[in-house]
Order: C-alpha cells, then structure tokens, then sequence
C-alpha cells in the first residue's frame, strides 16, 4: 500500500492526548486536499490511534509506536490514500492535533515530499500495481 509519514512533537504527556482529534491532510499539486482523521486514546499505558474512516477510506494511525520523552511525545502517524488517491512527487501533508473539542489546535506541523520511492511487490497488486512511499 502506499503510504506517507511524518512526525509531529507535542508537548503534552500521553495521557493527555487521550481524546485529542489526530488529522493528516493530503495536499497533492493538482486537485482537492483528502484528511483522515483519527482519535487518539491512552489505554494500558500506551497511545493508539482509533480511525475513522472517511467516504474515501482513506485512513491516519500508527504503524510506529508513538516515543515519550520528559519533553513530550513524538507521534509519526502514517497516512494510507483513499480510493482514486494517488501520491505524486511535491505532494504536501499536514498533521494536526486538536483538543477533544476540535476547537484549538495544540500542535501543527506540514511538509513536502519531494520525491517518492516506488516499488512493485506483491502487495501492491490489484487496484494498486505500485505502491509509492514518503516521509517529512
């Protein structure tokens, strides 16, 4: 699958992140920005993401455990495109994480990927011949 990731430093501790709203924005060079958005939740002393899925499907959570530090918590959340969504080269994303009330964003961060890598396995067949990853 395709698949764009990036990193975002809060300076909250994980248990006040339970709650929060998660969104990763797609910004490609042509054509209508795609979010997807997720709540985080603290449960057993660790930070996950509870997805929601959109009309596209596409979709944010972690593939890589968030790291806590006496500074806070370094989320690298991983954004996986929705249906029809392809990924081209100078594509941007934002990561945003706002208050349970969606009303205050408590940190932003957004970034270009400036050139994809692209491979073609297995797991990359059907609707999707080649997959394309990023980071930022």
């Amino acid at each position: 699958m395709s698949r764009v990731t990036g990193t975002l430093e809060v300076r909250l501790s994980p248990q006040d992140l339970s709650g929060t709203r998660l969104e990763m924005c797609h910004a490609p060079s042509t054509g209508d920005p795609h979010c997807a958005v997720s709540e985080l939740r603290w449960h057993l002393d660790a930070l996950s993401c509870g997805t929601r899925l959109s009309d596209r499907r596409n979709a944010v959570t972690f593939d890589t455990s968030p790291r806590v530090s006496s500074e806070g918590v370094s989320l690298s959340p991983t954004y996986y495109p929705g249906a029809g969504e392809e990924f081209a080269d100078g594509d941007r994303f934002t990561i945003r994480l706002l208050d349970p009330s969606e009303s205050t964003v408590l940190a932003e961060t957004s970034g270009t990927v400036a050139h994809f890598a692209v491979t073609s396995t297995p797991a990359c067949q059907g609707d999707e011949p080649v997959c394309r990853s990023g980071s930022f």
